[in-house]
């Protein structure tokens, strides 16, 4: 097998994982490209209302995520969150 085969595999088993985990959660999938590093991820993603922004970001601090996206705004808030 390839490397670049393996990869594909491996990538489409992630994804698995995330769609397995939103669909207990929620149900909702995002992708982002992280430029800094030029990664691509796709996340189980939870939406917050908002004017829950303080909580949101919270609850990102809680459970190790890179960023908090700010959907009304496209605007990216990455770690460390101020």
């Amino acid at each position: 097998m390839t490397k670049n085969r393996f990869c594909v595999i491996l990538w489409l088993c992630l994804l698995a994982l995330v769609i397995t985990h939103a669909k207990a959660n929620r149900n909702h999938v995002g992708g982002w490209l992280d430029t800094d590093n030029g990664s691509y991820y796709f996340d189980s993603v939870r939406i917050f209302p908002e004017d829950s922004l303080e909580y949101a970001i919270q609850f990102g601090r809680e459970n190790g995520q890179i960023a908090v996206f700010v959907l009304s705004k496209q605007l990216i808030i990455k770690q460390p969150f101020e």
